[in-house]
């Protein structure tokens, strides 16, 4: 439900931001979707398995940034079809549900890989800064791995990028594996609720 609430409000907010648009809006628009083809959809970034790129909070955000927007572009574009057959708006959000999820969950996944980023680079401590990274690493890499199938089909990557995500995220795991005891005492989770019986269940 509450997803489907996301998905509304970000088609609201896709409608205005085309309604209220002027020439030179579109036109930006239209900028950006090509700019986009040029930096992150030329046959070198597609291809591209060097650590330093997988390990790029640009390349991630970039990613996330890319999907969600084709993903509310495409949902729209289906919802308005419907209207414009005659079909009830009720009707019509049922029968894109599916695609509503996915705009919700799009949307959600950037905004948390846009906090935790903000996080990362305002951390001081060298060491604490170094977990949050690498934490902050593979939360992407994890979503871009899960999501791969999405991104192969719309050529944003091929085979041997989405083959060297997923060396990423083992690689990652095991380093981040090192810092568990910490980690978990950072929730500093009370004795009492290990010990409920809950825990034994």
């Amino acid at each position: 439900m509450l997803m489907q609430l996301v998905a509304k409000s970000r088609l609201t907010e896709f409608k205005q931001e085309f309604h209220e648009a002027n020439f030179f809006g579109i036109l930006n628009y239209i900028t950006n979707q090509a700019k986009t083809v040029i930096v992150e959809m030329n046959p070198i970034t597609v291809r591209r398995t060097d650590d330093e790129h997988l390990l790029d909070q640009e390349f991630h955000l970039s990613a996330f940034i890319y999907r969600e927007r084709s993903i509310l572009t495409s949902a729209a574009k289906r919802f308005k079809h419907r209207l414009d057959s005659g079909m009830e708006s009720f009707d019509a959000f049922n029968e894109c549900q599916y695609h509503m999820l996915n705009v919700g969950m799009a949307y959600t996944e950037r905004i948390i890989l846009e906090q935790f980023i903000q996080q990362v680079n305002r951390t001081e401590n060298k060491t604490l800064k170094s977990v949050l990274k690498k934490l902050c690493d593979l939360f992407a890499l994890r979503l871009l791995e899960k999501n791969k199938g999405w991104y192969l089909e719309q050529g944003y990557m091929d085979g041997s990028k989405t083959k060297a995500i997923r060396r990423m995220v083992n690689t990652l795991c095991w380093e981040i594996r090192q810092e568990a005891v910490p980690l978990v005492d950072a929730f500093d989770i009370p004795k009492s609720c290990l010990g409920a019986p809950i825990v034994f269940e």
